[in-house]
């Protein structure tokens, strides 16, 4: 079975809904389905892992990627939590890692009402803004992408600032 060739880790808020509906797009690169897979993801810190699902299943998510010319997946958390980027190179060392990156304070703040459209009674945002904080450590780049490049040379990761995209998406097509 065909393993995927890249990888979109992260990072939330940053325009991987708008990578991942482009690049489903195109005729040479198969994406699965579902947009984020969380399967690297451990259950204990990651409500939505697959984990649990198996080696198969995940592999099987890339089953048509033999008629394309690449194939690979978008999980946001990848970037964030510290014991994928080993996980990922054990799976294909020759893996293509892809992040996005957005202005830290922005993309929290995006992201904190995120959550609070689907919880009514999320406290104020004044309460997040503490580096403790899930929601503004993962602001926290440099640590999570020297994670990656400890495993990754860096001709194989792509590094992309949400805020070009947003001024000029066509250059990214």
């Amino acid at each position: 079975m065909p393993v995927p060739t890249f990888v979109v880790a992260g990072t939330q808020k940053a325009a991987t809904t708008w990578l991942y509906e482009c690049l489903n797009e195109h005729s040479d690169v198969q994406v699965p389905t579902i947009k984020e897979l969380h399967f690297f993801c451990d259950l204990t810190n990651c409500s939505k892992s697959r984990h649990a699902k198996g080696m198969d299943w995940y592999l099987e998510q890339f089953e048509s990627a033999t008629q394309c010319a690449v194939s690979g997946e978008f999980s946001i958390d990848y970037m964030f939590y510290p014991e994928i980027a080993e996980k990922l190179h054990a799976l294909n060392p020759d893996l293509k890692v892809i992040f996005i990156l957005r202005d830290p304070i922005d993309r929290a703040y995006s992201a904190y009402w995120m959550h609070r459209r689907n919880h009514v009674d999320y406290p104020p945002f004044s309460d997040f803004v503490r580096k403790d904080s899930d929601l503004t450590a993962r602001g926290f780049y440099y640590d999570q992408i020297q994670r990656f490049r400890k495993f990754f040379p860096d001709e194989q990761i792509l590094t992309l600032i949400y805020e070009d995209i947003a001024k000029d998406p066509y250059a990214f097509t």
